[in-house]
């Protein structure tokens, strides 16, 4: 069962989706990010406007008793999803006869696989469950509140460092 998110949640996750595709798009395609909200993260930039490979609400899923973790907007059937960043339904996800496991909060992804997977506030058990057999090479914790603490900016310019609790798979 997936856990909802608080308001707080929700506005950090839009929040920090907003800063990570603004520092995409600031290094160009092809180009590598080094975060400065995020400093231990970098990543290829190797999609374009408006996601930038910075995906909120990533599903995790499941056929029969196999862990699925595709680049959604390189799935096979990605042509005919209702979402413009490629990412599935749930309906689109029952038609491809996927089960939805569990969602990422914020996904990045790097060279055709997901490579970050960023947590607000804690990791539910069906994430530690599909972390366990993941791709990801890296994956954070970041508190809401240190997110909605941010200064309020014009232009995203004064943004402070986001503390982040880096989790090793090989611990959950």
């Amino acid at each position: 069962m997936l856990k909802p998110k608080t308001h707080a949640q929700k506005y950090a996750q839009e929040l920090l989706v907003k800063w990570l595709r603004n520092e995409a798009e600031f290094v160009g395609y092809d180009n590598y990010v080094k975060s400065n909200l995020l400093p231990a993260i970098s990543w290829r930039v190797n999609r374009g406007e408006p996601f930038w490979g910075v995906f909120p609400d990533y599903p995790i899923t499941t056929k029969g008793n196999e862990a699925c973790e595709p680049v959604w907007d390189e799935y096979v059937s990605n042509s005919e999803l209702i979402r413009p960043d490629g990412i599935p339904t749930l309906n689109e996800l029952w038609d491809y006869g996927l089960e939805l496991e569990t969602m990422f909060d914020i996904a990045i992804q790097h060279k055709g696989f997901i490579k970050i997977i960023i947590f607000l506030d804690d990791i539910s058990e069906n994430a530690i469950n599909a972390l366990k057999s993941s791709n990801a090479s890296e994956i954070v914790i970041v508190k809401s509140m240190d997110v909605l603490n941010q200064p309020l900016t014009l232009g995203g310019h004064d943004l402070r460092e986001i503390p982040g609790l880096f989790v090793d798979k090989t611990t959950l």
